[in-house]
């Protein structure tokens, strides 16, 4: 009887623990729940912050190594272009280059050597100086005649081309005329306007080329003949001595009874 009531007491009390077990659950208790869930949602709530753009930034950085990898060949080929346009179309600016080239080319020419020799306190060194500038500005004004020579040519293409291109249209409003098609006359009339505005262009770009390049041409003769004058009379110049006329030396100053003579030849007014 005892153990009967025993069993029964036991079964009243494990209803009433589930019965508060229950209650427990549904009052959604925020510390209940194991230590695994706990773990899991702060990992998930850790997961929230963006990713590094590491696959971003190496594309980023591969493309910043490969431009600077091909400037320097970008600038390069640039390089070679600037230099083609100079060789074959000659710019304002590179016409003031080359006047102002021969107007140091021609101050250079007009040294009075004599002169600066006796105002030097060291003669060798100052007329080794000369030499060198001498030679050095002779080099430059070689390469831009060279240069403008090929312009010229280019230019004398584009002569004949304009030119070509002026007679067609001049044929082609003669037959319109002849036709009596007045409006095809008109409308080439204006083409040929612009056909002949061209065509002087290069013509006058053509004839001013040529003549620099004359001036080149002339002043390089100058230049080498008295480069050989100043070499073969080295001696005689840095000791100041006078000589007996010598082909080639009537501009250094050295002649005896004479300062030297200075030519004119109309070479930009430079005195030769």
């Amino acid at each position: 009887m005892t153990s009967l009531r025993t069993q029964r007491i036991m079964i009243v009390l494990g209803i009433a623990l589930l019965a508060a077990c229950a209650r427990g659950t549904k009052n959604g208790n925020p510390g209940a729940g194991s230590g695994a869930t706990s773990s899991t949602i702060t990992l998930a709530q850790q997961d929230r912050h963006p990713p590094r753009p590491s696959a971003a930034l190496g594309m980023y950085t591969s493309l910043y190594l490969a431009q600077h990898g091909f400037l320097p060949v970008t600038s390069a080929l640039a390089g070679v272009q600037a230099e083609s346009k100079l060789t074959t179309t000659q710019t304002p600016e590179t016409m003031d280059d080359s006047y102002a080239m021969l107007q140091e080319f021609g101050t250079i020419l007009q040294v009075d050597i004599a002169d600066i020799l006796n105002r030097s306190q060291d003669r060798p060194t100052t007329l080794n100086e000369y030499l060198t500038g001498l030679s050095n500005i002779t080099t430059r004004a070689q390469r831009r005649h060279d240069d403008l020579a090929a312009s010229v040519e280019q230019l004398t293409g584009n002569v004949r081309q304009a030119g070509d291109d002026v007679s067609t249209m001049q044929r082609s409003i003669t037959d319109a005329l002849a036709k009596h098609d007045y409006e095809t006359a008109g409308e080439q009339q204006k083409t040929l306007i612009d056909a002949q505005t061209k065509l002087a262009k290069v013509q006058a770009d053509q004839h001013l080329t040529q003549q620099i390049v004359n001036t080149f041409q002339q002043l390089i003769a100058v230049a080498n003949k008295r480069k050989a004058a100043i070499e073969e009379n080295r001696e005689v110049l840095i000791a100041g001595l006078k000589v007996v006329d010598v082909p080639g030396i009537e501009d250094l100053g050295i002649l005896n009874g004479a300062k030297g003579t200075k030519r004119s030849s109309g070479l930009l007014n430079f005195g030769f």
